[in-house]
């Protein structure tokens, strides 16, 4: 490649175009064994895993849309939109608007996530027993479409076009709140000896809720951030005079970001033994911070019925 009419931005864009084929790579490596710990996953709803599973194919095409822009950036020197024929700036182009349709497709995921645990919690005395046949089909046509009106939206009303990344981060808002209340309500149940003591499956769906939500904090957390650092670089540095190159650098970097969520579920099960720990060094003090052993009895008898309980399940 000619670098003399190069200079340090377009080289240091360069390093950003050949560090997508790293998080590529590691994307596609670290989602299947994601997926194939989803699959065995049985104590996670069907409903769950289904969502979850769409989520990482959604990472998987974006990291994938960022590979090949970046293949085209490098093909033209980051200097697409002079040096590339008018048929390649077309479809580099086009890769950015699908790329941002998967930007919003990702949020919906999140959005799906909180919908369907608080419907786990509302009906958690039977839904267990409910599978709804093709849900990820409907889940995806419904994520597929409201990501597609987002999208067109932001684009043909001109009127948000200064204002459309700072709206973005609005369209956040209900994943928080959502999180919020049905952390909430988890951990009130879980308080209610009259409510956890009526069927062990309730209790081990609260149970396993709040290990869910627990797992979802520093997912969620990561996600908020990096949507903030993204929209403020977008805000920042990206405009038509630069003609999206520099969008390269910030759809590389939150792929990579993402991959922590992927790397969540791999490691979920040690992440469980490591939040149990935490329940029962915490229930085993009592309000004098002193051990109670009679509590502690009580502990050890329902971890025993939640353990066996867990494995009659897997």
């Amino acid at each position: 490649m000619n670098t003399k009419n190069m200079d340090f931005g377009d080289i240091f864009l360069i390093l950003f175009d050949f560090f997508s084929i790293v998080v590529f790579a590691l994307t596609i490596i670290l989602s299947i064994f994601a997926y194939k710990i989803l699959y065995f996953k049985k104590e996670w709803h069907i409903h769950f895993r289904s969502i979850i599973g769409i989520g990482f194919f959604s990472l998987i095409v974006s990291s994938a849309l960022t590979l090949i822009i970046s293949m085209i950036n490098i093909s033209f020197r980051t200097k697409v939109y002079r040096n590339a024929p008018n048929k390649w700036y077309f479809i580099y182009v086009q890769l950015f608007f699908i790329q941002s349709y998967f930007y919003h497709f990702y949020r919906y995921i999140q959005w799906s996530i909180c919908v369907e645990r608080l419907i786990a919690t509302i009906k958690i005395k039977d839904y267990e027993k409910v599978v709804i046949k093709y849900f990820w089909l409907y889940i995806l046509i419904i994520v597929s479409g409201t990501s597609y009106f987002t999208h067109e939206l932001f684009n043909r009303l001109t009127v948000l076009t200064s204002i459309r990344h700072k709206i973005n981060l609005v369209f956040d808002i209900p994943i928080y709140i959502l999180y919020s209340i049905l952390w909430y309500t988890n951990k009130k149940m879980s308080k209610n000896q009259k409510f956890i003591i009526k069927s062990l499956s309730q209790k081990y769906q609260v149970r396993e809720n709040l290990f869910i939500f627990w797992l979802y904090t520093p997912i969620l957390t990561i996600y908020m951030l990096q949507q903030i650092a993204f929209i403020i670089f977008l805000s920042n540095f990206v405009d038509k005079n630069n003609n999206y190159k520099f969008l390269i650098i910030s759809f590389t970097v939150k792929s990579l970001i993402l991959l922590s969520q992927i790397l969540v579920i791999i490691f979920s099960k040690k992440l469980y033994k490591k939040y149990l720990k935490i329940i029962r060094a915490s229930n085993k003090v009592g309000i004098d911070g002193k051990y109670s052993d009679r509590h502690s009895i009580s502990i050890k008898v329902g971890e025993t019925y939640f353990n066996m309980l867990s494995k009659s399940w897997n």
